[in-house]
């Protein structure tokens, strides 16, 4: 099944919150770049926030305020960013209404456009395909019985989302497998 799955680019992002309206930020980030079932490069960065991290997420992601205080802003790595984009691959991502929130409002926020690359969202197969009482990325890879070490780190959840888009491939009918290759991957998501 792996060759049914184009040439992707896994995203993943940890932030300082739930959402960007309400002041949260992107601390890490993760693009992997995979083709024929394997990474090519990852480009995987701490990120400075410009502000504080709070307690709860740096006892979830291990990511301190000592450890981003030197690390380049979202400004400062977003022409890496781009230019990984601009391949014009599928993003990859479990819950990628989540993570597309953030870099889009990182975007404006520097000034820049979006990305408009299609999108995958293993959140959505899951949800239309396979019901699992679990949805969470965590959940998912234990239904699958897929071990990848400790998750909530960019690096590791983005190579967790392409793990469970393989495992899910091999339970879904072509057909449907190449609908989300096709179809869904074509559309964007308006809320951007």
């Amino acid at each position: 099944m792996k060759k049914i799955i184009p040439p992707l680019i896994s995203l993943d992002l940890e932030t300082t919150g739930l959402s960007p309206r309400y002041g949260a930020r992107i601390c890490e980030i993760s693009l992997v770049q995979i083709s024929d079932g394997k990474i090519r490069e990852h480009f995987t960065t701490l990120v400075n926030p410009e502000h504080d991290i709070p307690q709860m997420t740096t006892e979830l992601t291990g990511i301190t305020n000592r450890m981003v205080r030197k690390a380049p802003t979202f400004r400062k790595i977003i022409p890496e960013v781009k230019q990984i984009l601009a391949s014009g691959k599928p993003i990859l991502a479990h819950n990628a209404r989540f993570d597309l929130s953030f870099l889009n409002f990182e975007c404006a926020f520097c000034g820049e456009e979006s990305p408009s690359n299609p999108v995958i969202d293993t959140l959505k197969i899951a949800r239309r395909h396979f019901f699992f009482y679990d949805n969470s990325l965590g959940g998912i890879l234990e239904r699958f019985g897929i071990s990848c070490g400790a998750l909530h780190r960019a690096y590791q959840d983005a190579v967790a989302a392409y793990l469970i888009l393989e495992e899910m491939c091999r339970y879904l009918k072509p057909r449907e497998a190449e609908f989300y290759f096709s179809m869904t991957a074509r559309r964007r998501y308006d809320e951007r």
